[in-house]
């Protein structure tokens, strides 16, 4: 998160043309426009990026209980759909992380495909669907009978 100018100032000073933005309240319209994605390892967070399919860059929140946004973030690196740069040893170092891995992909359109693709291989836009089927089997709804009222 942190100084939205600040790091604003720094992507106009290497000639990037981004959008910086502490949170959305649309994400998909956003998504829908982004080549590159950076942003944290929140569950939902890359549910939704997982299903526009962006190339994303993941920082996990360092402080999260469990560590589990690392957890979530190794999960897609491992699968070949995410970049991650972590915030440990302090701010200089994320920047410096940040930087390298965010114009690697910026310089390379065939790195950002690659990545945009494997995470769009494991969105899953039909989950809440599911997840209402199956609560609503086991609470004995029938959520598809005609209503009366």
């Amino acid at each position: 998160t942190g100084d939205v100018d600040e790091v604003q100032s720094a992507y106009r000073t290497a000639g990037w043309n981004a959008r910086v933005e502490p949170f959305l309240k649309n994400p998909q319209q956003w998504l829908a426009r982004a080549e590159l994605v950076v942003a944290r390892a929140g569950a939902t967070t890359l549910a939704e990026i997982a299903c526009e399919g962006v190339a994303v860059v993941l920082v996990p929140y360092p402080y999260a209980t469990d560590d589990h946004q690392r957890a979530n973030a190794d999960w897609y690196v491992n699968r070949g759909a995410a970049k991650m740069v972590e915030e440990t040893g302090g701010i200089s170092k994320l920047k410096t992380g940040l930087a390298d891995e965010v114009g690697r992909l910026l310089r390379s359109e065939a790195s950002r495909r690659t990545l945009a693709g494997a995470i769009k291989q494991l969105g899953r836009p039909e989950a809440t669907s599911a997840v209402v089927a199956v609560v609503s089997e086991v609470a004995g709804i029938d959520l598809y009978r005609s209503s009366t009222v």
